[in-house]
């Protein structure tokens, strides 16, 4: 029964997962398509037998979705029916029909709760994208991976059945609950009982039958065996008579073939009388005529051997004219060969006494330069060593002239060097000690937030926490970065990466940007060359990331109303990225100064903006680093352009994306984690994201008290460890802890340190994964997933 149930299982998984064509590369957008065709497959609408035209209502800032829309429709019907795509961008448009679907992707989420307001009830299914809301969802895009590679979707059978919707037993198993998926096997297994019992009350049938048929059978046999020996009786009488009828038959035919061989026999007798006859005749003249060219023959073989006798004194005579030619042109030959090579020697003795007269000639002239360049070398080797005993006396001073200095060099180096720890340690401790209630900030105000239980000036007042929060978090990492560049610690991590799909995740984190700082009235735009979805470039995306990043921030601080434009485009062998915004621009006055250590744009007393100064002399320094340049343009009130260059690699051929529906099958449910945090606030946050994942935890406050519960319980199925604790620190804890544990849990780092080589050293140490402070639910749940998918598969 158990096999069944898999079986079961791998058939619907294959009657709902998406065909992409092969060698096609498919994006996120026709992924998404696609499988919103298949849920409408896999969905039953009241009457839609009478359905004539599908309409999907599309609210969404993102035209690539809207265009994949656009060219299935024109290719696939939806249960028979033509397919009309409508997009809306704000939801008090008016419409004319009810759509069968509603597409709202995460720029539109807030359109939510008005959209389920005005669908209540209605034959009418909602699919949306990276929607929190569980309550608000109906089918709900989503990726379970940081890097944003695995799509996947939830459905909420609750709300789409109360919309008057059938869902097919095949999409609960697959995207239902436990549930669900159960009550989908108990209808399978009831059904297959009924048909068992089909099957038992036809076999029961069939039983009968057969019986009856082998009394028949049984009857027939008999008969046939009376039949069989009848004729078998008959069969022999029949062969008696044909075997006379044969035997007379022969005895007519050869007494006939004998009449007929007489009569041939004298007819031939005749014949072969007159034609001996005739033959010996022929014989007598034929030899005659053999007699008489026997005679010719050998009158002509007498003259043959004549012939041959003269040819043969013929070449005899030949052969010894062609050897008289011979000796002839050797005699020849000998007598040019010899006055040519008397001709040669008298010129080389010629050639040889007028060189040699030139060469004394020479050699006369070359010994009087001779003598006058002994008498220079004899003056100057008087002078050398007048100069070399200056220079012994030069060099006793010298010698201990260098060596205070050696000594000088090796003190400032070594003060240099503790220097350079003093300051590298400073940092990380600052790091750590600002991160660390940083992490409980952002992660609660983040909770609440997301409760929406709060009024609007709350709301606000949240809103000024995390952009507070946020903005501190920029500042720290700025102050690290700066350091890191000044000490010559900045290293490029090169890997191959679609620019496209960077870009496109951009626009959806600054569009929320702009919604916090209460900007949302400013246009962002995305701009790329056409046809470059899948362009690979070869270089270290989190810095590139990162410059984008910096011109980002600051086109959006210094930019009030308009429109901001980022992108890029190909430039021969390299790739020119720009931010382009209708902000105040920059002064002309400060052109000059803008790349420098902080250096802040001022305008006058109009306006102070915010700021360290520090994002365009990293994101310069950064650039540099990649092998490229940036620059700028600007005019006052009208806006400024920030370009820089990176140079285009493209290593290899870019692997397809995973874009087919994620395994993602791990439940929190009856998962068992310990945790060990010596902060407490950080502890009750990692609480709190416990419960509300449906985690249970056991919660412990330094590395010692981990280690003993580990051994006192171990029945965990992974461990959360700070590195910074008192009594033991992370690291004691984790080799401590892995003496004991034969269950190969998995061991979570958490830390605030934010330095370049924190996180190689904790994955060297042994630990599973890395959290870095501050973290939100969503990174928590992430990392727990995929160590936890490690360990059940």
């Amino acid at each position: 029964m158990e096999a069944l149930k898999c079986l079961a299982v791998m058939l619907l998984v294959l009657l709902v997962r998406v065909n992409i064509t092969q060698g096609q590369v498919a994006t996120d957008e026709s992924v998404r398509v696609a499988y919103t065709y298949q849920f409408a497959s896999s969905i039953s609408w009241p009457n839609e037998s009478a359905i004539d035209t599908f309409r999907i209502h599309i609210f969404s800032a993102n035209p690539s979705l809207l265009e994949a829309f656009e060219s299935i429709a024109q290719k696939r019907s939806i249960k028979s029916a033509p397919v009309s795509i409508q997009a809306f961008s704000d939801i008090s448009e008016s419409v004319e029909l009810l759509p069968n679907i509603v597409y709202v992707d995460n720029f539109r989420l807030t359109f939510l709760p008005r959209i389920y307001d005005q669908v209540q009830g209605l034959p009418i299914l909602v699919i949306s994208e990276e929607n929190p809301r569980f309550d608000l969802s109906m089918i709900n895009f989503f990726y379970s991976d940081r890097n944003r590679t695995n799509l996947s979707f939830e459905l909420n059978r609750k709300n789409i059945e109360e919309q008057g919707l059938t869902i097919s037993p095949s999409l609960l198993v697959i995207s239902g609950s436990r549930a669900d998926a159960a009550e989908v096997f108990k209808q399978q297994e009831e059904r297959i009982r009924e048909q068992q019992e089909r099957v038992a009350q036809y076999l029961v049938q069939i039983e009968d039958l057969q019986q009856q048929i082998d009394s028949q059978s049984k009857t027939i046999s008999k008969q046939s065996k009376n039949i069989e020996q009848k004729q078998f009786e008959l069969a022999n009488m029949q062969r008696e008579i044909d075997s006379l009828n044969r035997n007379l038959d022969s005895l007519m035919f050869s007494i006939e073939n004998q009449r007929v061989i007489l009569a041939s026999n004298d007819s031939v007798l005749k014949h072969q009388k007159l034609s001996l006859r005739a033959q010996s005749v022929t014989m007598r003249e034929q030899e005659r005529q053999i007699e008489e060219r026997n005679a010719i023959l050998k009158q002509q073989q007498e003259m043959v051997r004549a012939q041959q006798k003269e040819i043969e004194g013929q070449l005899a005579v030949l052969s010894e004219q062609q050897q008289q030619i011979v000796d002839q042109k050797r005699l020849l030959l000998l007598a040019v060969s010899t006055a040519v090579l008397a001709l040669i020697v008298i010129l080389l003795v010629f050639r040889s006494y007028k060189s040699k007269y030139r060469a004394n000639q020479l050699l006369h002239m070359k010994n009087l330069a001779i003598e006058e360049q002994k008498n220079k070398i004899e003056m100057q080797k008087v002078e050398i060593e007048k100069q070399a005993k200056k220079l012994e006396e030069q060099n006793v001073n010298l010698e201990s002239i260098v060596e205070q200095r050696t000594k000088d060099y090796r003190l400032a180096k070594e003060k240099a060097i503790e220097s350079d720890k003093l300051k590298t340690s400073f940092l990380a401790n600052m790091s750590h000690e600002t991160r660390t209630p940083l992490n409980a900030i952002i992660g609660f105000a983040k909770l609440l937030a997301e409760r929406g239980t709060q009024e609007d000036e709350e709301m606000s007042y949240l809103r000024i926490i995390m952009n507070s929060s946020y903005d501190l978090l920029r500042l720290i990492n700025d102050i690290i970065d700066i350091a890191k560049i000044e000490s010559g610690q900045i290293d490029v991590h090169s890997t191959s990466f679609n620019i496209h799909n960077e870009l496109y995740s951009l626009n959806a984190i600054y569009t929320n940007i702009l919604f916090s700082k209460e900007k949302q009235h400013i246009d962002l735009l995305l701009a790329e060359p056409q046809n470059c979805d899948s362009l690979m470039l070869y270089s270290d995306k989190d810095r590139i990331l990162q410059v984008l990043k910096n011109l980002l921030d600051n086109a959006i601080k210094f930019t009030d109303e308009g429109k901001i434009e980022y992108g890029y485009k190909l430039k021969g062998e390299f790739i020119e990225f720009f931010v382009a915004d209708t902000g105040c621009g920059i002064p002309n006055d400060q052109h000059k100064s803008i790349f420098k250590r902080f250096v802040k744009i001022q305008r006058g007393g109009e306006k102070l903006y915010s700021g360290t100064g520090l994002g365009l002399v990293i994101s310069k320094n950064l650039v540099e680093k990649l092998g490229g340049n940036i620059w700028f343009e600007s005019d006052t009130d009208k806006g400024t352009v920030f370009h820089f260059t990176i140079p285009y690699q493209s290593k290899g051929t870019p692997a397809a994306r995973a874009t087919v529906l994620s395994e993602d099958t791990i439940s929190f449910k009856g998962k068992r984690i310990l945790i060990c945090e010596d902060d407490e606030s950080s502890r009750k946050l990692l609480v709190q994201f416990c419960r509300m994942l449906n985690i249970d935890f056991v919660e412990t406050a330094n590395g010692e008290e981990a280690v003993a519960c580990f051994i006192r319980d171990g029945n965990f199925d992974a461990v959360l460890l700070d590195i910074q604790m008192p009594i033991l620190d992370g690291y004691g804890a984790l080799k401590q802890i892995a003496k004991h544990n034969a269950k190969q849990i998995p061991i979570v780092a958490q830390t605030a340190f934010a330095m370049s080589n924190d996180a190689k050293q904790i994955l060297n140490a042994g630990f599973s994964a890395y959290l870095a402070k501050p973290f939100l639910i969503n990174d928590f749940s992430n990392v727990l997933k995929n160590v936890l998918k490690g360990k059940t598969q």
